[in-house]
């Protein structure tokens, strides 16, 4: 494996960061929804002061509810925010995706690890296409990503994997 550079490496880990918040706040969507039709109903049924401060109400409970699920999901994910350390860099090295099948790693200190490519946990494309892992040193993890969402990291950043 191929160590990235600090600048990339950092780059890669806030993207990872923002995929996970995302994925974690991706129920709040349903929830808005229902709560404008309840702001609509309520609208419909009651009149006059009431009804602006029911809405009132029911829009400061949206608003924390969303800071709230914001600030849970962001916890949840902060170890990709903590995880680029100076010298502790990203690897990363290109291989044919084999399902099912144990693919060993060695990265640039010599550690192995083993990893098995399960469907249900890597949507990155079908048997025989290329894949890059991703070795997060910080955290002792291996991610599989596509070729093309992890160029956009390295391509601008040769050059600096001496920095950290």
């Amino acid at each position: 494996m191929t160590k990235m550079g600090y600048i990339a490496s950092k780059k890669y880990c806030r993207k990872k960061y923002r995929k996970e918040v995302r994925k974690h706040m991706k129920g709040i969507g349903p929830v808005f929804f229902a709560n404008t039709g309840v702001l609509v109903i309520i609208c419909l049924i009651l009149e006059g002061e009431t009804a602006l401060l029911t809405v009132g109400a029911d829009i400061l409970l949206f608003i924390l509810s969303y800071v709230i699920s914001r600030w849970n999901a962001g916890r949840k994910c902060r170890e990709w925010k903590k995880s680029v350390v100076p010298g502790e860099m990203c690897e990363y090295g290109m291989f044919r995706i084999r399902y099912l099948d144990q693919i060993e790693f060695e990265c640039a200190e010599g550690k192995k690890i083993i990893y098995r490519m399960d469907r249900e946990k890597e949507d990155i494309g079908w048997d025989g296409n290329l894949a890059v892992a991703v070795y997060v040193e910080a955290q002792d993890r291996l991610c599989m990503e596509s070729p093309r969402m992890l160029s956009q990291f390295i391509e601008r950043d040769w050059g600096d994997a001496d920095q950290g």
